[in-house]
């Protein structure tokens, strides 16, 4: 159950990037709002690390790079940081 509801992290971030892939512009996606996810998922991650939780460090470690992801192809597509 513990490892299912790791997932839930990067699985619900799954529409979001595939909203920006799919977009031709980046309007209404924030690339600041991922930046403050990315944030948050390393600062987990370390935590993760820390308590040996090897289920919370990868599902943070997949979250982070669909963040950056997002961040980059927000970025790409001419969007703005706010």
């Amino acid at each position: 159950m513990a490892g299912f509801i790791s997932l839930m992290n990067p699985l619900a971030m799954v529409p979001g990037l595939l909203s920006v892939l799919k977009s031709e512009s980046a309007d209404g996606a924030s690339a600041g709002m991922f930046i403050i996810f990315l944030v948050l998922q390393t600062v987990f991650m370390l935590v993760a690390a820390q308590t040996r939780n090897t289920k919370m460090f990868w599902a943070m470690a997949i979250s982070q790079v669909i963040s950056l992801a997002i961040v980059v192809m927000i970025f790409m597509k001419g969007g703005a940081l706010i």
